[in-house]
């Protein structure tokens, strides 16, 4: 019999040791997740053309050489969505290089190369690389223009304007040049005038949108008669009819009544485009608290202050005719309100609280923690600072947490900005003929100025098809810092990480309050107790309470017998109110729960109340091998391991005084 018992217990180790193994696999692979991004030799394409490209897999953790995979896969998809093409490439020194050609015949249209190792096909494919490619007949333009709407949203009646520029062929500003702009609604032209460049080569267009829309395909065009060529440019004007989703983002997750905070928003059209909107907050009385305006991508923010009980609506006001109004989120009567703000390498903190509590304050990039600080949190505003060189560069996140491990607040960071590889390059000669040969220095350094390796791709290309593409896809910066560490399509990222782009910055910290956003809307319960109350739902779990004759509960020790296999044993102590609960238990599975009451005198009972999928009420239960009060356990398997009926468990109770109650269970 004893040799059963320890047959039972040596099995309990394994398990155990098997989920150690499954625990430390997980964190394994957070620690080497990888990221990938690829450089192509261009992104327009001529039929019969080759197209090159650049592999970069990186440790998803620090950008650093991955050291998980050696083959990479690459993956050409047309327009219709069918891949054309699979590509295996080997990963030497954190890189692969590969080419396709287009063959003569294949259709123009928009393709895709998407890139991915095995190891990160663990996560979904949105964590796989993917760059857009387009294949049309190209003809390389005699004028360098650009054309772009600063605004993304425009109604009925607007006002629109558009920022024009020209060069020519030597990269030259062509100044004082008279060009003309045509504008269509759903193929009418609706208006036809001329423009005048200025001395730097640039111009604003400027015209009116209908009193009435009644469709968002607007266009519009301008041509150049210029060198005996005719050059045009265009780009759709990015209308906004009557439907806006907007959304409002409190910093760090919540309102709080009568406490100031500021409040981030971003408002899309009917297409999911960012769309630039005016707004007014009203409260239910019929006052206007305050008014807001987009500042970049749809996206701006405002200080406000919401009252006790009050509910408030926002209204635009421009794009013009949008009828629908949009209700803030209500406030809470008790929290935390966390606000950050940066000035010389410093961030500024400021914590307001209902009431005086004790806190932790961390702040982690990618799960490794760099600042920890417990906190007294007096009644009222708190204010501290944090060097901001402690961090990488990248995406921070901050976290207040309640003594208990809950979270109360949290706000995402990008710091460091500014510290990135300094690439200059330097040639022989100021021009160069036709074929002739090019000989150029490369130099990196790191953001202290002093040199550093690096692997890099040169591609060579025609300046005159680079304008006319207007690429604006994740560069390697944005995609490795920011895209791909957020959720949502972020639109035009390089924006964000332009330094001759005053906006840039700031426009940044609003990708953080939105598209970062975190929100913790506790109920009362857990406001008060500082624990969370409900637990999700799980497959596979066990949970009863133990009662004595009469029905009252009674504290007790719980062994769970798995008669399989030998036998697995587990063992937790129940509440003070009796109840027990197991998880991750096998389903189809003849068990034995064995209750032993922490009154060694005491009668008593198990009721089951949950078997199969259910919700666990108490926290997951710590659980470890079971240790015996029974002396001898041994577990008979029946035969032809058929059928629901009991095994017999074969028990002797070493000692006497100790009341057990046993009860078979067959798992759902």
């Amino acid at each position: 019999m004893r040799r059963i018992i320890q047959q039972s217990f040596f099995t309990a180790i394994l398990t155990f040791a098997a989920c150690l193994s499954a625990i430390t696999q997980d964190l394994d692979y957070a620690l080497t997740k990888e990221k990938i991004y690829i450089q192509t030799s261009h992104v327009f394409f001529n039929q019969g053309e080759s197209v090159f490209f650049k592999v970069y897999v990186v440790n998803a953790k620090d950008q650093t050489p991955t050291r998980v995979s050696n083959i990479v896969y690459v993956e050409l998809v047309n327009p219709a969505g069918n891949i054309l093409q699979k590509l295996k490439y080997k990963i030497e020194d954190s890189y692969a290089q590969g080419s396709f050609d287009f063959d003569e015949t294949a259709v123009g249209g928009i393709y895709k190369l998407r890139a991915y190792t095995t190891w990160m096909r663990n996560e979904n494919e949105s964590s796989f690389f993917l760059k857009e490619i387009t294949l049309q007949k190209n003809i390389a333009p005699r004028v360098l223009m650009k054309l772009d709407f600063p605004e993304k949203g425009y109604g009925a009646g607007s006002e629109v304007g558009a920022d024009f520029s020209m060069r020519n062929l030597s990269d030259e500003p062509i100044r004082y040049y008279n060009c003309k702009f045509t504008v269509s609604i759903a193929g009418r032209v609706i208006q036809t005038d001329n423009v005048r460049t200025n001395a730097e080569g640039k111009a604003k267009i400027r015209f009116n949108l209908p009193a009435e829309l009644k469709s968002n395909d607007g266009l519009l065009n301008v041509t150049v008669d210029y060198d005996s060529y005719t050059e045009a440019i265009s780009r759709n004007i990015p209308i906004v009819l009557n439907n806006i989703d907007l959304q409002f983002m409190p910093e760090s997750g919540t309102f709080i009544s009568g406490i100031n905070t500021t409040v981030a928003f971003k408002a899309l059209n009917d297409n999911g485009k960012a769309a630039d909107i005016k707004g007014e907050i009203w409260d239910s009385k019929g006052n206007k608290v305050t008014s807001f305006e987009s500042y970049h991508m749809g996206m701006g923010k405002f200080a406000f202050t919401p009252q006790k009980g009050e509910k408030y609506k926002a209204k635009i006001i421009a794009p013009a005719n949008i009828k629908q109004q949009y209700d803030l989120p209500l406030a809470s009567e008790e929290g935390v309100i966390m606000n950050f703000s940066r000035s010389n390498k410093i961030i500024h903190v400021r914590l307001v609280s209902t009431l005086e509590r004790f806190v932790r304050l961390v702040g982690q990039t990618k799960s490794q923690r760099f600042y920890s600080k417990d906190l007294l949190l007096l009644q009222g505003e708190n204010n501290l600072e944090i060097d901001e060189g402690l961090f990488p560069v990248g995406i921070a996140e901050f976290t207040l947490y309640a003594p208990a491990g809950l979270p109360l607040a949290e706000r995402l960071l990008f710091l460091n900005e500014d510290r990135n590889l300094q690439v200059s390059m330097s040639f022989d000669k100021k021009k160069y003929l036709p074929r002739e040969k090019v000989a150029l220095t490369i130099k990196t350094l790191d953001d202290s100025g002093k040199p550093i390796p690096a692997n890099l791709s040169l591609t060579v290309m025609d300046d005159k098809l680079w304008s006319f593409a207007d690429d604006k896809q994740d560069h390697i910066l944005s995609w490795l810092l920011m895209s791909s560490e957020l959720q949502g399509k972020i639109e035009e990222p390089q924006f964000y990480f332009r330094s001759d782009e005053l906006k840039a910055i700031p426009a940044l910290d609003l990708v953080m309050l939105t598209h970062g956003y975190r929100y913790f809307d506790y109920i009362e319960y857990v406001q008060k107790e500082g624990r969370l109350k409900f637990m999700p739902d799980q497959d596979n779990i066990l949970s009863g309470v133990v009662t004595d004759p009469k029905g009252n509960p009674v504290p007790a020790k719980i062994f769970l017998a798995n008669t399989n296999s030998g036998g697995r044993g587990m063992e937790i102590n129940t509440n003070e109110d009796g109840s027990f609960f197991f998880s991750h238990i096998e389903p189809n599975t003849n068990y034995y729960v064995i209750a032993q009451s922490l009154n060694k005198t005491r009668n008593i009972s198990i009721k089951i109340l949950q078997n199969g999928s259910g919700y666990n009420p108490q926290g997951i239960s710590q659980l470890k091998p079971i240790r015996p009060a029974v002396e001898d356990v041994g577990f008979f398997e029946r035969p032809d391991g058929q059928g629901r009926k009991p095994v017999v468990l074969a028990q002797r109770v070493t000692r006497p005084e100790i009341i057990l109650m046993q009860k078979h269970i067959w798992t759902k």
